[in-house]
C-alpha cells in the first residue's frame, strides 16, 4: 500500500521534471524540480525501508527476515568477478570423486534365512505418513518435479491414503518413479577456496521432496533397528548425540591426560570427499549385515541404483552416479554411519568420530611413544580405507600434542602416514571448536568475538538509520545472528579466561538493541535488552549439558568418571558443573538475580521492557534515559564533546538528564517510575527528547 502510494506521489514529479529538462536543462524551474524529485524519492526509498522492517518478523517469518539479513551482509561495492569454471568441469569432478583404483566390485550378499527378520519390510501406516510430513522441513527448494513441501503439507485425507498407498506399492514391488533418480545439483563454493578449481566446490543436492518423505518413513522404521548396534564412537547424526557433546568428550579425555601427566597426541583425520565414495555394492553388505532384513536391504538398493544427476547451469547434460550418497538426502548420513561402522579402532588408541570427521588420540608419558602409537594407528586405517575404497588425504591431515610441559611448548609432533609427514597444527579445528596445547580456547574465542562482531554490524544497518527498526525484531535477530554464533559449543569452553573477550562483542550487541551509549554500565543495558549477561547463559548452558550427560544415556559422556584431581588450577567440565534442576530461563534469571554486583536498579526479566512497542527513535530515547546516561548538556561536558562551555539547558536550569524529565519546555514530565512503565507521560518526554539524547 506504502510503496503505491510513493509511485503516485513520485510519477507527477518524474514526468514534470522530464519536460522542464527537454525545453531547458539548466532552468530555475528545472532545477527547483529536479531537488523535488530527489527528495521524493528519497522519501519512498525511506518508507519501503520502514515497510520493509516493520513486517520483518523472526517469529512469524523467519525465511523473509533471513532473506533480509542475508541481502544485508553482503557487500554490494565486492566484484566476485569472472568465475573460469563450468558446470560440466564440476560435474565431472562429482564423478571423479566416486571413481576407484579397484575394478568393479562384485559382492553377493551371503544370506542366512534363518537369522532373517522382516520389521523393516512391513506396510507403513499414515501415522507414520503423516509423522515423517510433519518433520520435513519447509522453505526448502523443489527436485525436477516442482512439488513444494508446503504442497505435501496441506494434503487433505484422500491424498495422504492415496499417497500411501503409493508408498506401499513402492515399497513391496521394489520400485520407484524415474523422477526421483534424476537429481539436480547445485554447486556451492567453499568458505574462502579458488572459485576456478571445480573440486573447492560442494554439491547440494535437490531431490524431490515426495522421494524426501519416503525416505523420512524408512528412516524412522531404520534408526531404532540399528541404534543399539552402531559404534560408540560415531556421535555423527544419531539421537541423544551432538556435536557439543563429541568436542566435551575429547577434551574430558584431554583433561585426564593432564591429570595423569600424559601426553595426548590427536590425528585429526582428513577423508576426500568422503559421502561420494561409498561403494554401493560394499555398503548394502553391511545394511543386510546389520539389519538382518533381506527386503529392506533390496529397498536400500532400489534408492541408489541407476541414479543420474546435473549441475543447474545453461542445461548442462545427465551424469550417471554410480557411487556415493548425494548430499542432500535423508538416508545419507545413517547409511553412512553404517557404510563406516565396521572402521578399526587401532591399539591404545580412542577414537571420536562425528559422521567422517574423525579425531584419533593415544596418550603416553613421552614424545617419541605418541608418535609410535600414531604411526602405527594411521597404518592400520589405512588398510581399512583401501579395503573400503575411501581416499585419505595426508595433506590435509594434522596432528597436535596436548600437555602441560611448557619447556617443550615448541614440539612438533612427527608422525608418517603413507610416507608423508603429516603437518602439525598448535591450532587444530574440531567440529568448529579451535583448539589448543592446554585447551585455554583463546583463538576460539578470539575468532568467535571477530564472528560476532561482524553479525553486530547486520544489525547496525537494521537500526543504523535515523527511524530505525522494531525493537523486538532487532531484539529476536541478535539472540539469532550473534548470540547463537557466540554460544556454540559453550560448555567446552565456558571457563576460559579468554571468555570474556566473546562478552566484548556481546555488549556490543546489547548496545545495538537498546541503543543506548558506550557509557552505559554494562549491568543496565543487559537488563533493558531482556537478555541474561553472557557468563550467566553459557553457565546455564553447560548445566544443561551436565544434565543430559547424567540422564541421557547415549550421550558420548555418560556413565564417565574423571580420574582424581591432581592439578588445582584445571577447570574441565565435570568438575565445574552441576545438573540443571530447573527449566533453563528459570535459571538464568536466578543467576541473574544472585550475580555480585547485581544493582536493584530493575528487576532482572527475560524479555523486552515496556515501551517495547514503539517507534525506534522513542524506543531509543526511553532507553537513555532510564539507564541516566545520554546526551545531555552536562554528559557531553564529562566526556568533553560539549563546543559550547555553558551547561544550561534552553530553560535555563543545568541540562541533566533528571532535568530531562521535567523541563518546562517539554509539553509533559514524567517520574524515574513512569520511565520504567512507559506510561504516556514517559513517552511523550521520550519522544520530545529523541533528536537531542
Amino acid at each position: 500500500m506504502g510503496s503505491e502510494l510513493a509511485h503516485q506521489q513520485i510519477l507527477p514529479s518524474s514526468v514534470r521534471y522530464l519536460r522542464l529538462f527537454q525545453e531547458n536543462p539548466y532552468s530555475d524551474g528545472t532545477i527547483a524540480a529536479g531537488q523535488k524529485l530527489s527528495t521524493a524519492l528519497a522519501n519512498a526509498k525511506k518508507d519501503r525501508w520502514i515497510e520493509l522492517l516493520e513486517n520483518l518478523d523472526m517469529s512469524k517469518s523467519s525465511r523473509k527476515a533471513w532473506q533480509l539479513l542475508r541481502r544485508l551482509d553482503s557487500d554490494p561495492l565486492v566484484n566476485p568477478g569472472h568465475v573460469n569454471v563450468t558446470p560440466d568441469q564440476i560435474a565431472h569432478q562429482l564423478i571423479q570423486n566416486g571413481k576407484t583404483n579397484c575394478s568393479r566390485i562384485k559382492m553377493k550378499i551371503n544370506r542366512v534365512p534363518e537369522l532373517e527378520t522382516h520389521q523393516l519390510s512391513s506396510p507403513l501406516n499414515l501415522k507414520e505418513l503423516r509423522e515423517a510430513i510433519k518433520r520435513c522441513k519447509t522453505g526448502k527448494a523443489p527436485g525436477l518435479d516442482d512439488l513444494m513441501m508446503e504442497q505435501i503439507k496441506h494434503l487433505g485425507p484422500k491424498a495422504e491414503n492415496w499417497l500411501l498407498k503409493f508408498y506401499n506399492q513402492c515399497l513391496a514391488h521394489k520400485q520407484i518413479p524415474r523422477a526421483w533418480r534424476k537429481t539436480k545439483i547445485i554447486a556451492i563454493l567453499k568458505p574462502g577456496k579458488d572459485a576456478s578449481n571445480a573440486r573447492n566446490y560442494r554439491p547440494i543436492s535437490l531431490l524431490c521432496h515426495l522421494y524426501k518423505v519416503y525416505e523420512r518413513m524408512l528412516l524412522n522404521q531404520l534408526g531404532p533397528v540399528i541404534e543399539p548396534k552402531l559404534i560408540p564412537q560415531q556421535a555423527g547424526f544419531r539421537p541423544g548425540k551432538n556435536c557439543t557433546g563429541q568436542i566435551l568428550h575429547q577434551t574430558e579425555h584431554i583433561e585426564e591426560g593432564y591429570e595423569k601427566g600424559c601426553i595426548t597426541g590427536t590425528v585429526f583425520v582428513d577423508l576426500t570427499a568422503a559421502y561420494d565414495m561409498v561403494q554401493h555394492r560394499k555398503m548394502l553388505h553391511k545394511v543386510y549385515h546389520i539389519t538382518q532384513d533381506f527386503d529392506f536391504t533390496k529397498t536400500v538398493q532400489t534408492l541408489l541404483e541407476n541414479c543420474s544427476f546435473y549441475v543447474e547451469f545453461q542445461g548442462q547434460k545427465r551424469r550417471r552416479q554410480k557411487n556415493g550418497l548425494p548430499q542432500g538426502s535423508v538416508l545419507a548420513p545413517t547409511l553412512f554411519n553404517i557404510s563406516t561402522n565396521d572402521q578399526p579402532q587401532p591399539p591404545l588408541t580412542k577414537s571420536f568420530i562425528y559422521a567422517d570427521d574423525l579425531g584419533l588420540t593415544t596418550q603416553a608419558k613421552d614424545f617419541e611413544t605418541v608418535e609410535k602409537q600414531l604411526t602405527n594407528a594411521v597404518k592400520d586405517l589405512s588398510s581399512y580405507y583401501k579395503e573400503n575404497h575411501l581416499k585419505p588425504n595426508p595433506a590435509k591431515t594434522q596432528v597436535c600434542a596436548f600437555h602441560l610441559r611448557n619447556r617443550e611448548a615448541n614440539r612438533e609432533l612427527k608422525v608418517t602416514w603413507e610416507g608423508q609427514e603429516l603437518e602439525h597444527c598448535f591450532h587444530p579445528k574440531y567440529l568448529g571448536v579451535t583448539l589448543d596445547r592446554t585447551l585455554t580456547y583463546r583463538k576460539h574465542c578470539m575468532n568467535t568475538k571477530h564472528k560476532v562482531a561482524a553479525r553486530n554490524n547486520i544489525l547496525r544497518k537494521l537500526t543504523g538509520s535515523a527511524w530505525g527498526a522494531d525493537p523486538q525484531v532487532v531484539r529476536t535477530s541478535a539472540l539469532a545472528l550473534s548470540f547463537s554464533t557466540a554460544e556454540y559449543a559453550c560448555p567446552v569452553w565456558h571457563k576460559s579466561a579468554h571468555a570474556k573477550q566473546v562478552d566484548i562483542a556481546l555488549n556490543e550487541t546489547c548496545r545495538i538493541i537498546t541503543g543506548c551509549l558506550k557509557p552505559t554500565p554494562v549491568d543496565k543495558f543487559y537488563k533493558l535488552a531482556g537478555i541474561a549477561p553472557p557468563d550467566v547463559r553459557r553457565e546455564v548452558a553447560a548445566n544443561g549439558e551436565r544434565k543430559k550427560v547424567e540422564h541421557c544415556e547415549s550421550h558420548p559422556l555418560h556413565g564417565y568418571h574423571p580420574p582424581p584431581t591432581r592439578l588445582k588450577s584445571r577447570k574441565g567440565f565435570m568438575r565445574t558443573t552441576t545438573p540443571l534442576d530447573v527449566p533453563p530461563a528459570t535459571a538464568r534469571v536466578s543467576l541473574w538475580a544472585a550475580k555480585p554486583g547485581n544493582s536493584n536498579w530493575m528487576a532482572p526479566q527475560e524479555g523486552l521492557p515496556p515501551g517495547a512497542n514503539q517507534e525506534w527513535a522513542t524506543w531509543k530515547s526511553l532507553n537513555r534515559l532510564r539507564s541516566g546516561v545520554g546526551r545531555s548538556k552536562d554528559n557531553l561536558a564529562k566526556w568533553h564533546y560539549l563546543e559550547e562551555s555553558s551547561t544550561l539547558c534552553d530553560c535555563g536550569a543545568e541540562q541533566t538528564t533528571q532535568h530531562m524529565y521535567a523541563c518546562p519546555q517539554c509539553p509533559a514530565s514524567c517520574t524515574e517510575e513512569e520511565l520504567f512503565k512507559a506510561t504516556d507521560n514517559a513517552v511523550a518526554v521520550a519522544r520530545f527528547w529523541s533528536k537531542t539524547i
